[in-house]
């Protein structure tokens, strides 16, 4: 029976009816389908990847989590336990304070951090000398190689302490990803100018960004809170939502072009069950059953709808793989960037386009399809044989 259902489902094709209306119906609803499909997987595909350069260039390797301790300790299994934790590229204890440069007649506020690390890795200078280093500092007003002031206050005096290191070199405060004049240094430096320092927490950098929750949970099920986390997901937290909303309304608004569509293969099917009364009614006398009707008519919306999604995704690829290109050759007919790179850091159109997308959107494609041939179907299969031949 399955063959049946399958051989006259394919007889009776609306895509190629000789009824010129039910065919053209048939045809535009797989070209519906085809332009919903292509279009949803080409913008979700720049989204995402708009989204990517946006989470790589704003979140920097000292980003990608700290560890606390409620009791600020930090023994040394801890850091050995978290290195071999999965994806986890290195960990390194830092202290961070606050202090005033001494400029001229002015003073600025600076942040200090220490680092265990030397900074290889990190894109900072080489941690090393008996300095610091100032993030975006100019070199009229602070030279290098000069000794500068730095006030620092003391928890438990009324008087701060002035120290006065070299400024050996400055850095782009983006690697640190802080607006404030950083002054970085070794950990080493850091214990010379104030003995018996303490650790603020542990920084740990990865090699995949979304593997900071894995180490959250792992110290959070382990250590049962003396112990907390905070990464890069918690920092930008706001905007990473602002974008995931941002595309989900974009998904939403989308998908309608592939629900026009299906508004045309109801009405084709409806239509086609309409011409075809005649058939279903001889079909009906000679055993055919009102289900066998149904899985009919359903995979004639099946049918459709496999071969729009399937147009539908050829052309999508085709436009993801060559989105830099047509993006060029626009802003060369309009005469002015599309992409800023000031603005997303790439004057390229990212594409990021992932076999699971690909798969979401053909399964949503095909799923309404069939939903949509279910009415048509229900009305083909309503059709009664004595009706129809003694009127027809």
């Amino acid at each position: 029976m399955f063959t049946l259902v399958v051989h006259l489902g394919f007889r009776l094709s609306a895509l190629r009816s000789k009824n010129r209306f039910i065919a053209l119906t048939s045809r535009l609803a797989t070209l519906g389908i085809m332009l919903g499909v292509a279009t949803l997987m080409t913008v979700i595909a720049v989204m995402q990847g708009f989204e990517d350069e946006i989470r790589y260039s704003l979140v920097r390797k000292m980003d990608h989590l700290q560890v606390y301790s409620f009791n600020d300790q930090y023994p040394d299994r801890l850091l050995e336990e978290i290195q071999s934790l999965k994806h986890v590229d290195s960990v390194f204890g830092y202290s961070q304070s606050y202090a005033l440069l001494k400029l001229r007649k002015s003073y600025v506020p600076v942040m200090l951090m220490a680092l265990q690390n030397n900074g290889s890795g990190l894109g900072l200078p080489d941690l090393q000398g008996n300095g610091i280093y100032l993030s975006n500092a100019d070199n009229t007003l602070i030279p290098i190689g000069k000794k500068m002031s730095l006030i620092v206050p003391q928890e438990n005096s009324m008087f701060p302490k002035v120290v006065t290191p070299n400024v050996l070199g400055t850095f782009d405060t983006q690697s640190v990803g802080n607006k404030m004049m950083v002054a970085l240094m070794s950990f080493d430096t850091y214990a010379n100018k104030f003995p018996n320092p303490e650790l603020t927490g542990l920084m740990v950098v990865v090699d995949d960004l979304f593997a900071t929750q894995e180490i959250k949970q792992y110290l959070k099920d382990k250590y049962h809170g003396m112990y907390y986390a905070f990464d890069w997901k918690d920092k930008y937290q706001a905007l990473f939502n602002a974008l995931q909303l941002q595309r989900n309304v974009m998904v939403f608004v989308l998908s309608m072009i592939t629900l026009v569509a299906m508004f045309s293969l109801v009405s084709g099917l409806v239509m086609m069950s309409a011409d075809k009364n005649k058939e279903i009614a001889v079909l009906r006398t000679i055993g055919v059953t009102r289900n066998q009707i149904m899985r009919i008519f359903m995979l004639q919306g099946f049918v459709i709808s496999i071969v729009g999604v399937l147009l539908g995704v050829g052309l999508g690829l085709i436009l993801c793989a060559y989105a830099t290109d047509i993006t060029h050759m626009i802003e060369h007919i309009v005469g002015s960037p599309l992409v800023d790179k000031r603005i997303y850091g790439t004057s390229d159109l990212p594409v990021s386009l992932s076999y699971q997308m690909v798969l979401s959107i053909s399964g949503f494609g095909l799923l309404l399809g069939i939903l949509a041939s279910v009415f048509p179907a229900r009305k083909a299969a309503r059709i009664e044989p004595a009706e129809v031949l003694r009127y027809g």
